[in-house]
């Protein structure tokens, strides 16, 4: 038997990151909510602490051109004796990436922080009227992992980030009174994560988690602390375009680690398989023309550091190969 064919062909493999699909895990523009005080929560799975105070709802063309949008802070809230001066707002998620083998989680929002107006009526220290707002991720006990902090306050005023156990400045800041997105990746299995404020970075690879909580995502959430529960500000949080998404593992980089030919004088080629990925397998005589292999594209049940898929042509000549790995949403 002649195999001279096979040792000539040229073998590659096609990885593109475009094809790599996240599973959105949640997504609103608010559109399809009933704009006023406290119709944020109760409207598809939203809650919040502190209902009927009008500290957080939905606001419509309060910014021209984007519709409905969501709010918290404004109004004076109320707060049990010894509980913390915070309002939360979120919508619960209960995932679990590294199970799911989608261990990266992304989160895009359009956030604006809209300043406290001034109030020459009032008896105490102008910078008293400035809080701090937060992105925050909790996990499935409740527990906070991390946050990034819209900080308003005169002397701390920026964007800061928190690992569950302590707080650095990114040494970047925010524009008032303007919507910005807001964009981070988490890998919960490297515990590591990046953040970007359109498009600047706020930080990157850092760490994600610190306190040694438990690492699944129970809820992201958008939260309001008084600098003065007493008398405070009228400052507030505008959000827009929430989209929560999670990214599947993959091996990196992709390639073809094997071909072989059977005792049968079949090509067999041998490929790295993640879980949550299909695999279509293409072939080629002249590098410009493909084919799709008969049994293509498979999806992998499990990972497989060593899958297999055969050619069933035994046609003589040169032949290329190329894989393209595709994620399941």
């Amino acid at each position: 038997m002649n195999h001279s064919w096979i040792r000539a062909a040229v073998l590659f493999s096609i990885f593109a990151a475009s094809q790599v699909r996240a599973a959105t895990l949640y997504e609103t523009d608010f559109e399809s909510f009933t704009p006023g005080s406290d119709n944020l929560v109760g409207t598809d799975g939203w809650l919040a602490t502190n209902m009927g105070e009008g500290v957080h709802g939905i606001d419509d063309e309060i910014v021209p051109g984007l519709g409905n949008t969501a709010f918290l802070g404004f109004s004076p809230p109320t707060f049990q004796e010894g509980a913390p001066p915070t309002v939360t707002v979120f919508r619960p998620l209960n995932y679990d990436p590294i199970n799911q083998d989608r261990p990266v989680i992304q989160f895009e929002a359009l956030i604006a922080i809209a300043d406290s107006r001034d109030d020459p009526e009032t008896p105490f220290d102008e910078s008293l009227r400035k809080d701090r707002f937060f992105i925050s991720v909790y996990n499935m006990e409740g527990r906070l992992l991390a946050a990034i902090v819209y900080d308003n306050r005169i002397n701390t005023f920026g964007l800061w980030r928190n690992d569950g156990t302590a707080s650095s400045d990114a040494d970047l800041e925010f524009i008032i009174d303007e919507p910005q997105f807001l964009f981070f990746r988490i890998n919960f299995e490297s515990n590591t994560w990046s953040a970007f404020l359109d498009g600047i970075p706020v930080f990157t690879d850092a760490v994600f988690n610190g306190s040694g909580q438990k690492r699944d995502l129970g809820t992201i959430a958008a939260e309001w602390t008084l600098s003065n529960r007493g008398a405070p500000g009228d400052n507030w949080m505008l959000l827009d375009d929430w989209i929560v998404e999670a990214i599947p593992r993959a091996t990196e980089p992709f390639q073809i680690s094997k071909i072989e030919v059977t005792s049968e004088d079949l090509v067999e080629l041998t490929y790295p398989a993640d879980k949550g990925f299909t695999y279509r397998i293409e072939f080629s005589t002249d590098l410009e023309n493909w084919g799709e292999l008969p049994n293509s594209p498979i999806t992998a049940e499990i990972s497989d550091p060593a899958a297999t898929h055969t050619d069933p042509d035994r046609a003589d000549g040169q032949r290329y190969y190329r894989i393209l790995r595709d994620s399941v949403n």
